[in-house]
């Protein structure tokens, strides 16, 4: 069984942006939530999780996403670390 989730996130963290436009928010949701699944769009695509559970005034898991995308925004990838010193 191949697994279903995508091996890049950008795809789909692009994609909630333009639901995002179009103001089809619950869709944005699913394809935000699905970009959280590679490491380098989880600091992005946490934030616009909690932007719109914001909006949909669900404030405690608001809050739950946006200090996800804290933390995710704010810790090193290894690899974006140089080897060279």
């Amino acid at each position: 069984m191949k697994n279903p989730n995508p091996y890049e996130g950008e795809l789909f963290y692009n994609l909630g942006l333009s639901l995002m436009m179009q103001e089809r928010f619950g869709e944005a949701f699913k394809a935000f939530y699905k970009a959280t699944w590679n490491s380098a769009w989880q600091g992005n695509s946490y934030f616009y999780l909690s932007k719109i559970t914001c909006m949909n005034k669900e404030f405690a898991d608001a809050l739950d996403f946006i200090n996800k995308s804290l933390i995710f925004k704010s810790s090193p990838r290894p690899e974006l670390l140089s080897s060279q010193v």
